[in-house]
């Protein structure tokens, strides 16, 4: 049976849908045993790779308690589909990420996705994403609101590309 794009793209969009309820279990099942998931600011990686589906599920977790009160929506658009096959293919997607809290909502940041997904029994799982944001700031939280065990890599960046 060959793979229709949108049973490729449902995994993507599932991805986007449990991260906003904060289903850190339910992301992490999406991945492969030894998928990697890099974060980069204009193609500087500052975050990763995270490799394997435990440390994913604990980056997933760690993630619920950074963003406190606010309700995030990770809008996906402009999916292109790339390097198809039988058993593998590459989804380019835009992601805005929407901040809301109780003064409102606001358009956070906004990157490019690069997912790399296998077919493993019959079901289509992220072998890797690359996160490539467009501007330097928290994927989560303001500079102003991250808590002090931000990474170190994003707060260089951000200073890198603000002074140049």
């Amino acid at each position: 049976m060959v793979s229709s794009r949108l049973d490729i793209f449902d995994v993507v969009i599932e991805l986007a849908l449990r991260t906003d309820v904060q289903d850190a279990q339910g992301c992490a099942e999406l991945f492969t045993e030894g998928a990697t998931l890099t974060t980069s600011v204009r193609g500087t990686v500052v975050d990763g790779p995270v490799v394997g589906r435990s440390r994913l599920l604990e980056r997933f977790e760690a993630r619920k308690t950074l963003r406190g009160e606010a309700r995030l929506r990770h809008v996906l658009s402009n999916f292109i589909l790339r390097d198809h096959t039988l058993d593998s293919a590459t989804v380019l997607s835009y992601m805005t990420l929407i901040v809301t809290t109780d003064d409102g909502s606001q358009v956070h940041s906004t990157a490019m996705n690069r997912d790399m997904l296998v077919l493993e029994d019959g079901r289509w799982l992220i072998q890797s994403r690359n996160i490539d944001f467009d501007a330097a700031s928290s994927p989560v939280l303001p500079v102003a609101q991250r808590p002090s065990n931000s990474s170190p890599l994003i707060d260089e960046a951000e200073r890198a590309l603000n002074n140049g």
